[in-house]
């Protein structure tokens, strides 16, 4: 039996007591105060209780507890599979929102909305949402260019110049370019530029050319660029003026055209509207030939050849030289030919040689004709 304090009197009293006899308050306001033993048996007893399942020591040192190597490669599992559930609702809802899009875009577009149906004729050229279909696209950009949208008139007039949807059609195809360069459309300023300079479809007409050109220039066309510049280098349209091309080369060339690249290394290797400096020519000519230009590919390689603005590299130059040839360029397949002949870059090979000077005097080239008629005379 232990004693115990009443909290309201302060007497010591049975805890089994109801009440205090001193002061008859409820035996609930006591005070616990036992012996020693009674107290560190209680404290013991609630030692065990909180020990009874100790924490165990894993192999690594760390702390785990009873049972969890067992449950956390379910919680690993059951959280994968939420994940796989989700990214497959993710990808469902996409596919339905897709099929949602293109659904409404031709709801739009058969409803007369002119934006969508240039925007639907463009689904149809790539086959994009819908089966990729030519003549389906042209009907759509029809529709959208005869009320009058710049974008689908341009388009419309591509398909002709192209043929695609439609019977190729230079009279048309300038006919549509023209009432969207009217509107300042880019793409079609410069393609009625390229019409007017060609003769395609329209009297051949400089003057015409270059007024189209400047246009689609002017808004940053590279392509529009290039060609103007070349306009001012030959004095096409314009009087000719070589720091006016190398403006436009330029401008055209920093936004990464290839042809005028090329124009605006040959400008720097020959002169023309700047300083000469063949390391500049260089620097124009890597950069179209990198892209594939046969031209520049040419012209690196007589850079290397000649060691003109890098020192002199015949393997580079047959590098080069090359990969003009491959592309049918005449002048390449002729120093190529030589430089088989005389072994310079490669080993001496008369049947490689006589392969390439052939190619080239088949395209005229009378250098090369000049020298198989002098070989074949022997």
């Amino acid at each position: 039996m232990a004693l115990i304090k009443c909290t309201e009197c302060g007497n010591m009293i049975s805890d089994k007591a109801i009440k205090c006899p001193h002061c008859g308050c409820p035996s609930t306001n006591k005070e616990q105060v036992g012996n020693s033993s009674t107290q560190e048996s209680v404290n013991n007893q609630e030692k065990t209780t909180f020990n009874a399942c100790p924490p165990q020591k894993s192999k690594t040192g760390g702390r785990v507890l009873i049972g969890l190597s067992l449950w956390v490669p379910i919680a690993i599992i059951a959280i994968i599979a939420i994940f796989v559930m989700i990214k497959k609702n993710a990808l469902t809802a996409n596919n339905t929102e897709e099929k949602s899009d293109i659904e409404t875009l031709i709801e739009r577009a058969q409803d007369g909305d002119a934006a969508a149906q240039c925007r639907l004729g463009y689904c149809y050229v790539n086959g994009d949402g819908v089966e990729q279909n030519y003549s389906e696209a042209a009907r759509w950009y029809r529709k959208a260019a005869e009320q009058g949208d710049a974008e689908a008139q341009s388009s419309l007039g591509s398909c002709y110049d192209m043929g695609i949807g439609v019977e190729k059609d230079y009279t048309e195809a300038a006919r549509w370019y023209k009432k969207a360069a009217e509107q300042g459309e880019v793409v079609a300023q410069y393609n009625l530029g390229h019409m007017y300079d060609s003769g395609q479809g329209v009297r051949q007409d400089n003057f015409e050319a270059v007024k189209w050109y400047r246009k689609a220039a002017e808004q940053g066309w590279a392509k529009a660029q290039g060609c103007l510049g070349s306009c001012y280098e030959m004095g096409k349209g314009v009087e000719r003026d070589y720091t006016e091309a190398v403006k436009w080369y330029r401008k055209a060339a920093e936004q990464g055209f290839a042809k005028a690249q090329s124009c605006l290394g040959y400008c720097y290797d020959m002169g023309k509207g700047v300083e000469q400096d063949y390391t500049e020519a260089v620097k124009w000519y890597k950069k179209a030939a990198e892209q594939g230009y046969t031209e520049a590919q040419y012209n690196l390689g007589h850079m290397y050849d000649s060691g003109q603005g890098v020192p002199q590299n015949y393997t580079e130059a047959v590098k080069w030289y090359k990969k003009a040839a491959e592309q049918g360029y005449a002048a390449a397949q002729y120093n190529l030919g030589i430089m088989n002949l005389e072994g310079r870059g490669v080993s001496p090979d008369q049947k490689t040689a006589y392969k390439w000077l052939r190619m080239a005097a088949d395209q005229g080239l009378e250098q090369a004709i000049e020298i198989l008629s002098y070989s074949e005379s022997f």
